[in-house]
């Protein structure tokens, strides 16, 4: 989205407002909260559904779009 910030190359300051994911076979997925994690997950307190890159994981952003029964998480695909 126009005017978000973010390093094009490996979206390590990426703080907009996506919240769909790609997985790896290529089906968009929305978000789940971040909220929706167990109480005492390190990257709890991130707000909303967005897209994060919290470990500054160079591969880039990402969001869990499945939080139970196992954790799974997809990345955000810039176009």
């Amino acid at each position: 989205m126009a005017g978000e910030k973010f390093d094009c190359v490996s979206g390590e300051q990426y703080y907009g407002s996506h919240n769909v994911a790609t997985t790896k076979q290529g089906t968009s997925v929305k978000c789940k909260h971040w909220s929706a994690l167990r109480q005492n997950h390190q990257f709890r307190g991130l707000t909303e559904n967005f897209c994060r890159n919290p470990d500054n994981d160079p591969k880039g952003p990402w969001c869990y779009h499945q939080i139970y029964p196992k954790e799974r998480f997809s990345r955000l695909q810039f176009y």
